[in-house]
Order: C-alpha cells, then structure tokens, then sequence
C-alpha cells in the first residue's frame, strides 16, 4: 500500500453527509451502511496484511500503513453504527467514519 493516512483520509471523505472536527477528532458520516463500510476498508488497504482483533463488543480489523497510519474497521461505534478510524502518528487528529443505513 502506497497511501499515507491524510490521502486515505481524501478518498474517505468523498461523498460524505457530514464532515464535522470536535477538538482532535475529525467525524465524517456516509451512508451505504455495514457492506460500504467494508467496501471502503478493503478498497483502503490493499494488499496491506489486516489482523483481527476480538473486543467484548465484536471483532475488529486492523491494518497498517506505509507511513505508521493505522486504519480499523469495525460493526460497532459509540452510536451504534459501522465505522472506520484513521490514526496517523504524524498528527494529532483521529478521523473517525460512521456508516448509516
């Protein structure tokens, strides 16, 4: 994978509802629901190695890369929705994308 997080980041936001930053977090809404939530993971990694996680609230994938960025996937969020969050170790901002139905 040859992407950094913030152009991860790009493509994530296109065609977003709403792209709102609350301090050090940066929430992007789309629709498409758990099935485009997974579409956008797999079309984001790549060929990158993805390893799973179980949390008591459900499996998590996770993938890194290149530049350090984290990106993980998963069918649970504080709101109840399928969401995908971007760490990038060079910045302070965590971006996080719920999916709606």
């Amino acid at each position: 994978m040859n992407e950094n997080g913030n152009k991860v980041v790009e493509r994530l936001a296109r065609g977003a509802v709403r792209d709102d930053v609350k301090g050090r977090v940066r929430q992007i809404v789309k629709g498409g629901g758990r099935e485009q939530m997974q579409r956008d993971f797999i079309d984001l990694i790549g060929r990158a190695t993805q390893t799973r996680v179980d949390t008591p609230k459900g499996p998590l994938r996770l993938a890194e890369l290149e530049d350090g960025s984290t990106v993980s996937a998963r069918g649970f969020s504080s709101g109840g929705q399928p969401s995908i969050q971007v760490n990038d170790p060079n910045s302070r901002q965590i971006v996080k994308v719920r999916y709606e139905e």
